[in-house]
């Protein structure tokens, strides 16, 4: 999944993706956002999965942020520059390993946030 976001994100970006692939984004980043409201009671009944719930908080808030992105670029507007700068931040701590593992579709998300933040 996380590589097949990345390559839908790039065609989007590149000018060649489809209406599809922007669809696609964003069914991907509102499931991700919604996830963890649906996964937070599983995830606090049980003991060995509490190392799982930051992760899980991240992937919500990937989603929200990716969700902000697309809306900036679908709407040919720039995102502010505290905006990008504070998204970019979060996706840096995002990036790191916890629970030994890693969130892959960090990449496609940061560059989603990187190019709303530019004029368009």
């Amino acid at each position: 999944m996380a590589r097949n976001f990345g390559n839908a994100v790039d065609r989007l970006l590149s000018g060649g993706g489809a209406q599809c692939d922007c669809e696609q984004i964003r069914d991907w980043l509102v499931l991700w956002r919604d996830n963890d409201a649906k996964l937070e009671p599983t995830l606090q009944r049980s003991f060995l999965l509490q190392e799982a719930v930051p992760l899980s908080q991240d992937l919500s808030r990937l989603g929200s942020i990716g969700l902000e992105a697309l809306d900036h670029l679908s709407n040919k507007r720039a995102a502010s520059a505290s905006w990008t700068s504070e998204q970019l931040r979060f996706l840096e701590n995002a990036k790191k390993p916890r629970a030994e593992l890693l969130i892959m579709v960090v990449p496609g998300v940061q560059r989603l946030v990187e190019d709303a933040g530019r004029a368009h």
